[in-house]
């Protein structure tokens, strides 16, 4: 079984030609699931699932509530492994399955592939990684409180795993056919030196040098102070 939450989410059951998605109907019941899938295998305690749940105004039987949910979620998804325990539930899958964790655990493997230059590697790696996502992380829930920083930590994560794939890109001789994409992200984050230094690299390796974006490094420390704008990559 498969968890996505890189994206609207999904359940997968089974692989070849018996694999199937199941359709998790109702926004608690979604929600319930991913509060559940971010820690895979870890006891997720009753109380946080509530506050989740219900964003601070939970109904007067909350336990209750959230029991009938468990049930209900069990039901929707048959060989759903929510297991309870004293102090609140777990859903008891491998870490892997959840594709959040795997895609963090992916791109933790290709920044280290590339800090050891090892860049087909990384680079592999890195799309793999990025090929995961479907849509904005967490979709179901992009406005509970809980899902903030989950969300903020993903898309960050997401943004790294581009910038070091793009650079084991340019180490392995890389250049003009990276310029679009760094030149979309130079628009989309012009504070971002390491995309400003790489788009500058792929031009002059394309043969177009001095038409990289006019944020320099002393003008970054200008605007935002020294360091800031870099990534973990660097």
């Amino acid at each position: 079984m498969q968890i996505c939450v890189l994206g609207p989410l999904a359940v997968r059951t089974g692989s070849g030609v018996s694999a199937a998605t199941v359709d998790v109907g109702g926004a608690r019941l979604r929600t319930l699931l991913i509060l559940l899938a971010l820690d895979p295998g870890r006891l997720v305690p009753a109380q946080r699932l509530i506050a989740g749940l219900w964003a601070g105004d939970p109904p007067a039987a909350a336990t209750g509530a959230l029991q009938a949910l468990v049930s209900r979620l069990r039901r929707t998804v048959p060989g759903l492994p929510v297991e309870f325990q004293a102090a609140g539930y777990r859903l008891a899958l491998p870490a892997e399955a959840v594709d959040a964790v795997r895609f963090e655990r992916l791109v933790a493997d290709g920044r280290e592939a590339l800090r050891c230059g090892e860049d087909a590697q990384a680079a592999k790696i890195l799309r793999v990684a990025i090929e995961l996502w479907r849509g904005p992380p967490l979709a179901d829930v992009a406005d509970a409180p809980f899902a903030r920083a989950v969300i903020a930590r993903l898309e960050e994560r997401r943004l790294a795993a581009v910038e070091g794939r793009i650079k084991a890109d340019l180490r392995l001789g890389g250049g003009a056919e990276l310029v679009p994409e760094l030149a979309e992200l130079a628009a989309a984050h012009p504070l971002r030196e390491s995309v400003a230094a790489s788009l500058m690299r792929a031009l002059c390796a394309a043969g177009r040098p001095g038409r990289g974006p006019g944020l320099t490094r002393r003008r970054l420390t200008e605007v935002v102070g020294r360091g800031s704008g870099r990534s973990s990559w660097q």
